[in-house]
Parts: structure tokens; C-alpha cells; sequence
């Protein structure tokens, strides 16, 4: 996502905490991450227990962690791992 798409999306229209919280995970600062095996349990259990809004795609590619991280992170949630 570049400042363009960004600009584009946010003009002249309301955008809800579900689709700006989305519009900041496809940044293109986060296309690095990558989601491993041994993070899905974790990711699922944030997911279930710390995310108020819904995360497109789920929590198998790398925009949904980041969704999910997101949203922990604004929650304050303990992650184990």
C-alpha cells in the first residue's frame, strides 16, 4: 500500500475501525513477514480472544497476522511466543 492508495481510500468517505485497521496490515512496510507453523495456534488464540473486529483471509497469510498483531497490540494482549 502507497500513500496513493491510501489517499484514494480515505477521501471523502467514512472508513470503519475493521477497514482502517485492514488498510494499515497491507502496508507495504509488513510484506516481509512471514507466518510460521508454529505461530498459528497463537495467532488463532489472539484472534479468538483479543481481536474486535474480523480479519479477512484469517490468520494463514501474511495481512492477516498482521491484523491480528495489530489489533494485539492496541488491546494490550500478552503473547507467549
Amino acid at each position: 500500500v502507497t500513500i496513493e492508495t491510501i489517499n484514494e481510500r480515505l477521501s471523502n468517505r467514512y472508513m470503519s475501525e475493521a477497514e482502517l485497521i485492514e488498510l494499515a496490515s497491507l502496508a507495504d512496510e509488513f510484506s516481509q513477514l512471514k507466518v510460521r507453523d508454529d505461530e498459528l495456534d497463537e495467532l488463532d488464540l489472539l484472534y479468538n480472544n483479543q481481536c474486535r473486529v474480523p480479519v479477512k483471509g484469517g490468520v494463514e497469510n501474511v495481512h492477516g497476522k498482521t491484523n491480528i498483531l495489530i489489533q494485539a497490540y492496541i488491546s494490550r494482549a500478552q503473547l507467549h511466543s
